[in-house]
């Protein structure tokens, strides 16, 4: 969560993205709204908390939801289980969907990573990041 926050925001909480990324995790408003809903919550998108809140209710139900549909009810984020930054495991398939939507990362037959160079930057702030001494 560190590193996508770092890489989505730079950690600004006040951030607004011109494509509609709001906050630190750069929460899509349709996102937010369709997790409050699905979880009965009401996070304010606009505030630190709720910003975070969301982001992360958000990355678990992609480690659920891809855990279950391929992965066989696996929940394992072992970077070591992937080939590279372009391989379809579970750690790169909710990278990719936090950033490009689950959508275009969940087809009808297979997992696709269509933003390999962000998934990489994830991944490389998940060991090499200043925001980990936080």
């Amino acid at each position: 969560m560190k590193a996508i926050a770092w890489q989505e925001s730079g950690w600004q909480s006040a951030i607004m993205a011109c494509d509609g990324g709001i906050g630190t995790m750069q929460v899509m408003p349709d996102t937010a709204t369709w997790m409050n809903t699905r979880f009965g919550t009401s996070y304010d998108v606009h505030t630190l908390s709720g910003n975070t809140m969301i982001g992360a209710a958000y990355l678990q139900w992609l480690i659920k939801y891809f855990g279950d549909v391929w992965f066989g009810g696996s929940y394992d984020l072992n970077p070591d289980d992937c080939e590279d930054h372009r391989s379809p495991c579970l750690l790169n398939a909710v990278i990719a969907s936090y950033n490009y939507g689950f959508g275009a990362v969940d087809l009808p037959d297979r997992i696709e990573i269509p933003n390999p160079r962000y998934v990489e930057n994830v991944r490389a702030l998940m060991t090499q990041c200043t925001c980990l001494s936080y």
